[in-house]
């Protein structure tokens, strides 16, 4: 698993999706604008939900599936919400709800540290060449 810790300040969220942009580039270029567009609802709202000075984004890649997840220590469950029209805050699960293929969120006994994760589905490669992605930088290669 790569992990990445950023400053907990909304500069910090194009960083987050820099990140993760260059960690998947090898995967289909469907799933690094899903990647890179989740990464940014989320950072963005643990930023703004952090009670620490950190936040930390981690991914992880297995041959059929792409994991990514912000943590943060902030004390607020997150919640599905359904903003009015005119709000301006709170569709961010919304998006990530809609284009992940599955979503969640846990909070860590031992810090209390609050993880909300998305789960993206990578099709099996295509080039015919019979060998899986890449190993992310950090974990060991498939084998």
């Amino acid at each position: 698993m790569a992990e990445h810790s950023f400053p907990a300040v909304a500069v910090s969220v194009p960083d987050a999706r820099r990140f993760v942009s260059g960690l998947v580039a090898h995967l289909p270029e469907h799933v690094c604008q899903t990647a890179e567009l989740l990464v940014s609802e989320l950072a963005g709202n643990a930023v703004r939900h952090a009670d620490g000075p950190e936040i930390v984004v981690a991914v992880e890649q297995a041959d059929d599936r792409l994991w990514v997840g912000v943590t943060d220590t902030g004390r607020e469950r997150p919640v599905l919400r359904s903003p009015t029209v005119t709000d301006v805050h709170g569709r961010g699960l919304q998006v990530v709800a809609a284009f992940a293929d599955r979503w969640g969120a846990r909070r860590s006994r031992a810090t209390g540290a609050k993880t909300v994760w998305f789960e993206l589905a990578v099709p099996p490669a295509t080039s015919g060449t019979g060998t899986s992605a890449p190993a992310l930088p950090g974990t060991d290669a498939p084998g």
